[in-house]
């Protein structure tokens, strides 16, 4: 989903981005809607404590999946979105994404009614640089939300019977919301798949980690290599159990009776290569 943003591909069509003070994350290029950071040090500001030293960080921008369809045209460039329904619970102060699948905006809701009849959605300058859309679109067209997700390993704040600290992998949303997406994460190391072409065709040559993709290459980015290191939370083995880190380092005599296993995970970036 990296990079979605309804029915165009990203190489052919950049959306407006009209937010004004946008966060951080509320960007999107070709350049940045997958990147990464490479085995962070103690004292970042990944998640609430900071991401676990020598992990590594995935961000990932784009729209989410679901949409909504509009009902009827916008009779001018600043007027009002309306939907039959608000089947995605769209709230004022979100930053969402309206799409005909030629033009793209991306703006932040200042208001959405919730009363009877049709649901409208403003777009006002007090959130935006503007209030106008890049057009005034047609009936044709849809809203989606904008998304950015950051994920990255983090100490959980429990410890096991043995007082080990467990970690997790954690998901920080573009709003600063944060959640616990999988427990019992010990490490994540990740590769890019990195086109190396003068023109680039969209065909992985070789796979580099973050810290080898100059910050204007993102673009060249096809595809995410993710390797997760899971274990137990307690001992469950009577002695120790020597383990593969996820660089193929062999850990024989780990301080600890807990199991530990490696998953690898290879995923295309659609949006840029279809």
């Amino acid at each position: 989903m990296g990079g979605y943003q309804g029915c165009a591909n990203l190489r052919f069509m950049t959306p407006s981005n009209i937010i004004s003070s946008p966060p951080p994350d509320a960007i999107f290029d070709l350049d940045a809607v997958v990147n990464g950071f490479d085995n962070v040090a103690a004292g970042n500001s990944f998640g609430s404590t900071g991401a676990r030293v020598g992990t590594d960080v995935l961000v990932m921008r784009g729209a989410a999946a679901a949409a909504a369809q509009m009902t009827g045209n916008l009779t001018s460039d600043n007027a009002n979105i309306q939907l039959d329904i608000n089947s995605e619970d769209y709230q004022a102060g979100d930053y969402l994404f309206i799409t005909d699948c030629e033009t793209a905006d991306i703006f932040a809701a200042t208001n959405v009614s919730t009363g009877s009849g049709k649901i409208t959605i403003a777009h006002a300058n007090s959130a935006n640089t503007t209030n106008r859309l890049s057009k005034a679109y047609l009936d044709d067209a849809f809203l989606l939300k904008f998304e950015s997700s950051t994920f990255y390993v983090m100490d959980s704040g429990r410890t096991n019977r043995a007082g080990a600290p467990l970690f997790s992998l954690y998901e920080t949303d573009i709003q600063g919301n944060e959640r616990e997406f999988i427990s019992g994460v010990d490490d994540m190391q990740i590769t890019y798949g990195f086109d190396t072409s003068p023109s680039p065709d969209g065909t992985v040559d070789v796979y580099r980690d973050a810290a080898s993709i100059a910050a204007s290459d993102w673009g060249k980015v096809m595809s995410v290599r993710i390797g997760l290191l899971l274990s137990t939370d307690e001992n469950v083995v009577t002695l120790p159990v020597a383990y593969n880190q996820l660089d193929g380092t062999v850990v024989a005599s780990p301080a600890d009776r807990r199991l530990r296993r490696r998953f690898f995970s290879t995923v295309t970036i659609r949006n840029r290569v279809l």
